[in-house]
């Protein structure tokens, strides 16, 4: 199951963007973006778009997962201690870039972050994670996203359609120098919509079983 990377990033629309790559020894450079972002979106209006409410297809059947089993023996005692080991000491704490692709990652973002849905390894059917209800069309290739609005980052702010359209634009710049994520933000998905503050779209090339939720 596909998943966006909302969860990899941290904060919120940001209005400062942190420069990757600085030597050591050197202090993190920022910036404020917030215009650059909107002018890139503006450029971009085939693939960035904003719509209302109105223009959600009516006919859609919209699924919240809540009908999934639990995963795991009901009878299994929670909890308990995981130990692990790491290959080598964590070259940086980026999840995109250079060095970023280290042993370290996965305690970055893999096992850590939440998607909107999730493939449930009995069923192979989808449960919540960040939305609280989805939905496809497949003839236009779109999965359709409601943000659960009790979502949170770790600061305790709301997560939103913002943090996701600030996603796809923060993936698709040079900023994170990452030619393979900018490459794929920018022909495995051709749109993502914000209709409102909690819900919006995400198109394909084409239709698959594994929609972008």
């Amino acid at each position: 199951m596909k998943k966006l990377i909302t969860g990899s990033l941290l904060g919120l629309v940001s209005l400062v963007l942190v420069a990757c790559g600085e030597k050591q020894g050197e202090e993190a450079v920022t910036q404020d973006i917030t215009q650059e972002k909107l002018d890139y979106y503006a450029a971009n209006s085939d693939y960035f778009s904003f719509k209302t409410p109105a223009d959600i297809p009516a006919d859609l059947v919209w699924q919240n997962g809540m009908d999934q089993t639990d995963i795991g023996d009901p009878n299994a005692k929670k909890g308990g201690t995981y130990n692990e080991r790491l290959q080598d000491f964590p070259r940086t704490l980026r999840t995109v870039g250079p060095d970023a692709n280290g042993s370290f990652r996965p305690f970055l973002s893999d096992f850590v972050r939440l998607g909107y849905a999730s493939e449930h390894p009995d069923t192979g059917k989808l449960y919540p994670e960040l939305a609280s209800e989805w939905a496809f069309d497949w003839e236009n290739k779109t999965g359709y996203i409601r943000i659960n609005p009790e979502a949170r980052w770790s600061d305790g702010k709301p997560v939103t359609a913002d943090d996701a359209m600030f996603a796809f634009f923060f993936y698709r710049t040079k900023y994170i120098q990452a030619p393979y994520s900018n490459d794929y933000f920018a022909t495995y998905f051709t749109n993502i919509t914000k209709y409102d503050d909690l819900t919006i779209s995400i198109s394909v090339p084409e239709a698959k079983p594994d929609m972008p939720i």
